[in-house]
């Protein structure tokens, strides 16, 4: 059975990868147009709050994101291994290689929030969830090479000083300039790009987090949020996608991710996609979908619009039910307000049909519009078995009715308790946001570290007043 959903999952991709990303739909579609650091944001927006499983049920996760299509466990790190079966305590082991397997941070749990600690130094998952249980870059490896690796950053060398079996994967001092003779981890040719990938996924899916991550992949004096990396490793994780082109085995895991925790990277479906975001190609416009993306799409929200939420309008089949493992989310748009059903953290039911959706405990439901602002939503609230009160992200909440002014508001229940809730429509209020009153002016991108106003001026640092300016072509905000 297991080996049947993977190709399953493997001749999906094969149809993507026919198709284009196109057949994501409209997943990708608020980041079209966008160039350089805004399309970064965009994408963030997009695969932010994945609803990602608890640690533990990371093993059952890999007998359909890991397992190779001969039965055994997909193995990045080793050659040589050969488990069947993740969800065996047995092989949890570490003695040597072969004996057993371990989940993997592939961007090590030691990088995430390290002053949050608890009384003996150690970090707990709850200060670094979801990064902490994220499939996308936990990943199953053998138990003694991934004790090998520790938490090395990743690198290259010519002098490897050990390795697993083949010196498939090997430690050794960096050959690299600027982190030269630091000992690092170096993965094997054929998975450098995928790596890469995850590393780029990870800096996009958790953009207000990676500041505080800290390793020598990391530069402390870098825009944080837009291009955290260290220049070596920025120009290596770049060399490597190139050298290491997506392969069908990350498309079929970028699928079978999706319906574990509900979001993709982007990486994955767009190869290249690194060139429009910090690369050569950031002055040109992201087109999610192959269409002309100099002309931005057309968006014109009602003032108030009534959106069904049913089956029709999350475009699923008549009775859709889910299983705790079937956790992508559904997806609908109407007059340029997004709508999104999905699992939550930790979530368990998700249900959908002809006439309503329901809603269980660490379900969310969220609105989001991308040009305007959201002012009141109503929920219509067919049944509610226990009387159980929503929360909101953001604005006020009374009954079932949100006010407030954002671009997205998440709604979720206050407590946990027996029944569900049973929503069959939203009313939704929309105004445009307000003029900024900035205007813009093109600057040409001077690299001299100094800093410029939008008029094009140089202005000293000492003299800087709350405003826009722009420093090495980027800009930045005085608050």
């Amino acid at each position: 059975m297991r080996k049947l959903l993977l190709l399953v999952v493997l001749s999906l991709s094969v149809n993507i990868q026919a198709q284009s990303p196109e057949n994501t739909g409209t997943y990708y579609k608020t980041a079209h147009g966008k160039k350089g650091e805004a399309l970064k944001t965009a994408l963030y927006n997009i695969v932010k709050d994945p609803s990602v499983v608890h640690y533990d049920s990371l093993w059952f996760v890999y007998t359909f994101t890991d397992m190779h299509p001969e039965g055994y466990l997909w193995d990045m790190y080793s050659n040589t291994t050969r488990y069947p079966d993740p969800t065996d305590k047995t092989l949890h082991k570490n003695n040597y290689e072969g004996s057993g397997i371990n989940r993997e941070h592939s961007m090590p749990k030691s990088w995430f929030n390290p002053e949050d600690r608890d009384s003996r130094g150690k970090l707990t998952y709850k200060d670094v969830k979801p990064m902490y249980s994220d499939v996308m870059h936990v990943i199953p490896t053998d138990g003694y090479i991934n004790n090998m690796r520790n938490d090395l950053s990743y690198g290259e060398t010519t002098e490897p000083t050990k390795g697993s079996a083949n010196y498939f994967s090997v430690v050794g001092p960096c050959s690299l300039d600027d982190f030269y003779g630091y000992t690092i981890f170096e993965p094997n040719d054929e998975y450098k790009g995928y790596l890469e990938r995850i590393y780029f996924y990870l800096a996009t899916c958790y953009e207000p987090l990676v500041g505080t991550w800290t390793s020598d992949m990391f530069d402390a004096d870098s825009d944080e949020g837009y291009q955290p990396f260290s220049q070596w490793a920025m120009d290596m994780l770049r060399k490597w996608s190139k050298e290491d082109g997506v392969s069908d085995k990350e498309r079929a895991r970028n699928d079978a991710v999706w319906l574990a925790q509900g979001n993709r990277n982007p990486f994955v479906d767009y190869p290249g996609l690194e060139d429009y975001v910090w690369f050569d190609r950031i002055d040109e416009p992201f087109s999610y979908d192959g269409t002309d993306a100099s002309t931005p799409i057309a968006v014109t929200p009602a003032k108030t619009t009534e959106i069904p939420l049913n089956n029709s309008f999350f475009g699923t089949r008549l009775n859709t039910s889910r299983s705790y493992w079937e956790r992508f989310p559904f997806i609908g748009e109407r007059d340029g307000v997004t709508v999104k059903y999905a699992y939550g953290c930790e979530g368990k039911n998700m249900y959908v049909n002809n006439t309503q959706m329901r809603f269980y405990t660490n379900n969310t439901l969220t609105f989001s519009t991308e040009h305007d602002l959201i002012t009141s939503i109503e929920l219509n609230v067919v049944k509610n078995d226990a009387n159980r009160v929503f929360k909101a992200s953001t604005g006020e909440m009374d009954g079932y009715k949100w006010t407030g002014e954002a671009k997205e508001v998440q709604f979720q229940l206050e407590y946990a308790s027996a029944g569900v809730v049973q929503i069959n429509n939203a009313k939704v209020e929309v105004v445009p946001a307000p003029d900024t009153g900035i205007v813009e002016f093109a600057v040409t991108p001077v690299e001299d570290g100094f800093i410029y106003n939008l008029m094009g001026v140089r202005v000293d640092a000492d003299q800087l007043r709350p405003g826009i300016y722009i420093r090495n072509g980027r800009k930045f905000v005085v608050r």
